[in-house]
């Protein structure tokens, strides 16, 4: 398929089809010019035309070439325009050329480039071809407006030339509205998705720790009885009727053990629902979520994540989602109206293991009170569920991996969390050392 015919036909993305037209309109006015200004008896400077035509064969060459640019060789044109300007204010009157205009128009259209050289570069642009001309070092071109008007032909396409300029330029300013608009909306759209997910990860905490402390009462209830009735069933001089009543009344209180260990199940088998998973991309949006929590006004939440860009784990993207915010979340708590708050998170991998470590600048636990976290049911919040801590254990032993804390009064908290790598078929590697032994915070 030719240029022209992929120009014309409709892409998957209609702010690059808007650039290459107007690239191609701008090439197609540089070669235009060109022409015109070699046309015999025209009153610029021939050198002009020269300049027309590396502007447009500068622009005929991204617009062939634009789906495979990168943003460097837009800006390359960009100041490659600014200096081809510089040399049109020269041989079109200098200081009074009517082409300063086209200064505007560049930084219209290069406002989607965003590079901080664009102003400095106009300025030593124009202020070149001024001072040259005034320090003598290169004679005015003069250029008067009874002489453009002599030719009918100069004075449409001059007049013509600006009216395209301007409205490339407005059709410029047009494409980068809408493009910040549709940035708007998609960070609107991630911000409200963001903020359901945390009440979703909240809600199930809550749930879990509603179910954990009903279903703890119950079977504490059903293990008195069912103490009780394994003692008949065992009793060979009882009665075998009841003996064997009680056998079927001991395997229901199993059964409803089980039923209520699947009902405070936090994350479910993950066995049913792995997949390969980037821990450094779930910390990410972790960390984004917490932060947009309205108790996490004061408290800075600092994310590093290069020692594990690379490190891949199978496990239940839902379930790590909600052991990384828990213990964000705990940090959050410890962390309220104390000055100079921050909460770190760091992961790395090596032999086998990724390893992050979530630490705060709270006030620290001793050791009995972090023995009271650990078992659960515990809190020192008045709202909190004692549970965070032990949802946090179960989701990461479900995984393979392994959980350690150290804390001290007054030296704040670190928790490290330690889940096995992927090996090269995606399951976890097996040759590596077992995570059995508790991790210790880098």
């Amino acid at each position: 398929m030719d240029p022209l015919r992929r120009f014309f036909s409709p892409g998957p993305r209609p702010e690059l089809v808007a650039q290459r037209r107007q690239f191609l309109v701008s090439s197609l006015l540089g070669f235009a010019g060109a022409g015109v200004i070699w046309l015999p008896h025209f009153h610029f400077a021939p050198q002009l035309g020269t300049v027309a035509l590396l502007s447009g064969a500068a622009h005929l060459a991204v617009f062939l070439l634009l789906g495979r640019l990168r943003h460097r060789h837009l800006v390359l044109l960009n100041f490659f325009n600014i200096g081809l300007l510089g040399f049109a204010v020269h041989y079109t009157g200098g200081i009074l050329s009517p082409f300063t205009m086209i200064y505007v128009c560049i930084f219209v259209a290069a406002a989607g480039i965003e590079h901080w050289a664009t102003l400095p570069a106009a300025i030593v642009s124009y202020g070149g071809a001024v001072l040259v001309e005034y320090a003598g070092w290169a004679q005015p071109v003069p250029v008067s407006a009874a002489q453009i008007y002599e030719s009918g032909v100069i004075t449409a396409f001059i007049v013509l030339a600006t009216v395209v300029t301007l409205a490339a330029s407005s059709n410029f300013f047009a494409i980068i509205l809408r493009e910040l608009r549709a940035r708007v909306d998609r960070e609107q759209a991630q911000r409200q998705s963001l903020i359901r997910r945390m009440g979703e990860l909240e809600a199930n905490t809550t749930l879990s720790a509603i179910f954990s402390r009903i279903s703890h009462d119950i079977r504490g209830g059903l293990s008195g009885i069912g103490m009780f009735h394994q003692m008949v069933r065992d009793n060979e001089a009882a009665d075998p009727k009841a003996r064997e009543d009680s056998a079927l009344i001991l395997a229901e209180i199993w059964r409803i053990a089980d039923l209520l260990k699947n009902v405070t199940r936090y994350t479910g088998p993950v066995e049913e629902r792995q997949e390969l998973l980037a821990p450094s991309g779930v910390l990410a949006d972790m960390v984004q979520i917490i932060r947009l929590h309205p108790a996490s006004k004061g408290i800075a939440f600092r994310l590093d994540v290069n020692g594990a860009a690379e490190a891949r784990v199978m496990g239940n993207l839902s379930s790590l989602q909600q052991a990384f915010f828990n213990v964000l979340k705990n940090a959050q708590e410890a962390l309220a109206g104390r000055a100079g708050a921050a909460v770190t998170v760091a992961a790395g991998a090596e032999g086998g293991l990724c390893r992050v470590t979530f630490r705060d600048n709270g006030p620290g636990m001793d050791a009995a009170t972090l023995a009271k976290a650990l078992a659960g049911f515990w809190t020192s919040k008045s709202e909190g569920t004692g549970l965070g801590l032990v949802i946090v254990r179960e989701v990461v032993q479900n995984h393979g991996g392994s959980c350690a804390i150290e804390s001290a009064p007054g030296a704040g908290t670190a928790i490290t969390i330690t889940l096995p790598l992927a090996g090269p078929s995606g399951s976890k590697d097996e040759t590596k050392r077992s995570l059995g032994e508790p991790s210790r915070t880098q």
